[in-house]
């Protein structure tokens, strides 16, 4: 995820996109909580750090 972030961010884009195939339940639900805490940290979403 942060190397998403920092990839996002060297281009200027405001969205990524993952594709996680749908045998990998327990990956999806590791990502959405890893997801889930950089949201809370304010590391993900609008107006990141700022």
């Amino acid at each position: 995820i942060e190397g998403i972030i920092l990839a996002c961010h060297a281009i200027r884009s405001q969205k990524a996109y993952l594709y996680l195939r749908y045998e990998y339940g327990t990956s999806y639900r590791v990502l959405d909580a890893a997801i889930r805490e950089c949201r809370a940290a304010g590391i993900l979403g609008t107006n990141i750090l700022g």
